[in-house]
């Protein structure tokens, strides 16, 4: 199982362009149920013809925090326990996913 350390960037966030509409997608990385989750975040034009596919997670994410951290973008950011169970639920273990998380992708 991975392990998170203590000295991580404050933000994992890089500004969007304003050139156009863009959106941040979280990318899953593969893993079991009790590993990390271990997410990093890819910025995209929001109208585009090679735009990547994704799928949408979204519903009401409750207010308890989990005791485990994601590790996005190499920072341990804290999550909702349902997040956290959501994610370690589709997690696949041999293949990243693309998806679309407001409450990742949403700075």
């Amino acid at each position: 199982m991975q392990q998170l350390g203590s000295d991580f960037a404050t933000s994992p966030y890089s500004p969007l362009p304003t050139d156009e509409p863009h959106i941040r997608l979280a990318i899953l990385a593969p893993g079991d149920f009790n590993d990390v989750v271990v997410v990093s975040l890819k910025i995209e034009a929001f109208i585009n013809e090679d735009a990547t596919e994704y799928e949408a997670l979204s519903y009401a994410w409750g207010t308890e925090l989990s005791p485990s951290k994601a590790l996005v973008e190499g920072v341990a950011m804290p999550m909702t326990a349902n997040l956290d169970c959501a994610l370690r639920y589709i997690r696949q273990p041999d293949t990243h996913r693309i998806l679309c998380v407001e409450a990742l992708c949403i700075n």
